[in-house]
């Protein structure tokens, strides 16, 4: 009996404990703390109000709640950018700007540590000019904002294009992926007008682009042909038949014209086999000799004008101020004023394979491609199978960039440098800063097959150039212009 009793008061007083613990687990899960947290109400409070963070901080990498980058006026070397302040920042804002090649930032302490500073924190500005930028070349700029406070904001990256003949801005990307179609160019011989899905061509290969348009010059009709992007058709704007003459439009005649670049007013043509630079004047298109002889004579001569003198040139740029050519069968860089005065930049004894200083290097006779990155030049020196930079001062030298069989033409996007090789009917990307390269696109067979990579096909690629993030290339023996995206 006496042992019965003790169980029955065991029982109750186990019952007892676990209905306290049974109510103190309930209170708890409303406040959401473990019954064996120790921590008062008040301290828990505390630690509540120190994780709600005000939305604008020193780690915030979101776009701005209110304000914006716009594109202002550029040249081939400048921009303006317009900017409005963001909203939820306290006091004074300051900015910091930077301009760098297309990178996947996507953090303020990466855009710190990796991008190239061009202002430091400067209070309440609405515009600034950002000078010292490469023709043609790709730009991200990234603004951060800073209020009294040092809390932080990162604008939504603003890209751009430095070629002022192209409007507008650029989707922020590290270039084209390497899916290759047709935009125009039937694949068969011929001259045709109209439709991008109509026309023809034979043997196109200079390229250039001027606002939404390309210009292209269909080598061996001796025509200048403009495609118009916005409304898909093809139209020939200059040339007809094989020959010499300066007139307007269909009147003009040109023999094998080859590279070709623009002020953004005109049109400057490399007539090969004429030895001269003709300029198409886009408002009226007449056509005249810039710089070279008023009938074909071949030559090597510095001058202004009808005085100077070249040999079976090939492509030529321009980068705001001057334009530089690759005068090939005088194994020479000739440099062209805007009031075409001719002098020698580089190049001497013909031909050759030497380094050095610009008018003690050599070349081959067979020199095409030519293009701009930071203060140097690259070309294509195809007869001796490599790439060579070229110091765009008058103090520097020449070297070789890397080698490679058969390189026609070069374009540069961001840090990297595109090339067309004809013997594998490839392009090429190579990694400026290493100098490592591989095929970007092409099978290396000649073919027409559009695809992604090395699944497409070209028969000959050569001049290449940018509208944005699309790169568009004469695809000459497929008597085509490709859109590499």
């Amino acid at each position: 009996m006496q042992v019965h009793i003790i169980k029955l008061f065991y029982f109750f007083l186990i019952s007892i404990l676990y209905s306290i613990y049974f109510l103190l687990f309930l209170n708890c899960l409303k406040a959401k703390k473990s019954p064996f947290d120790m921590r008062n109400s008040s301290t828990t409070s505390i630690v509540a109000s120190l994780s709600n963070r005000p939305t604008v901080s020193n780690t915030t990498t979101s776009s701005p709640q209110s304000g914006n980058i716009s594109l202002g006026a550029r040249t081939y070397t400048q921009v303006t950018i317009n900017l409005t302040p963001p909203s939820g920042m306290n006091g004074t804002i300051n900015y910091r700007i930077y301009a760098s090649y297309p990178d996947e930032w996507t953090t303020i302490d990466q855009v710190e540590a990796n991008a190239v500073l061009k202002l430091d924190y400067t209070t309440n500005i609405s515009a600034y000019t950002i000078s010292g930028l490469e023709p043609y070349q790709f730009y991200r700029v990234d603004i951060i904002a800073k209020d009294s406070n040092g809390n932080k904001l990162l604008y939504t990256p603003f890209c751009i294009q430095m070629d002022p003949n192209i409007s507008g801005t650029v989707t922020c990307s590290t270039g084209p992926k390497g899916i290759v179609t047709t935009l125009t160019g039937t694949g068969g011989l011929g001259s045709a007008d109209g439709s991008f899905s109509t026309s023809t061509f034979n043997q196109p290969q200079g390229i250039v682009a001027l606002g939404n348009s390309l210009y292209v010059v269909d080598t061996s009709n001796n025509r200048i042909r403009k495609l118009d992007m916005n409304n898909q058709t093809v139209s020939t704007i200059a040339g007809s038949t094989l020959g010499y003459t300066n007139a307007i439009g269909l009147s003009a005649q040109f023999n094998s014209p080859t590279g070709i670049t623009t002020d953004g007013t005109n049109l400057f043509i490399v007539d090969r086999n004429n030895y001269s630079i003709r300029l198409l004047n886009l408002s009226n298109l007449m056509v005249t000799t810039f710089a070279g002889p008023a009938t074909a004579t071949l030559g090597y001569t510095d001058g202004t004008g009808s005085t100077a003198r070249f040999n079976a040139a090939n492509y030529i740029i321009y980068n705001g101020s001057d334009f530089y050519l690759s005068d090939e069968d005088n194994c020479r860089i000739r440099k062209i004023t805007t009031s075409a005065l001719v002098t020698t930049h580089a190049g001497s004894t013909c031909p050759g394979t030497n380094n050095g200083l610009l008018l003690s290097a050599s070349f081959s006779q067979d020199i095409v491609g030519i293009t701009f990155y930071q203060s140097y030049i690259f070309l294509t020196d195809k007869g001796n199978n490599n790439i060579r930079k070229i110091d765009t001062s008058i103090s520097g030298n020449v070297s070789t960039f890397t080698n490679m069989t058969d390189p026609h033409a070069t374009v540069v996007y961001g840090k990297y440098l595109y090339v067309s090789e004809n013997t594998g009917h490839r392009i090429y990307k190579y990694d400026i800063d290493t100098g490592i390269g591989s095929v970007f696109v092409g099978s290396g067979s000649s073919g027409s097959s559009d695809g992604t990579g090395t699944n497409a096909s070209f028969n000959l690629p050569r001049a290449m150039t940018f509208i944005g993030n699309v790169l568009y290339v004469a695809d000459t023996n497929n008597h085509k212009i490709r859109k590499i995206e």
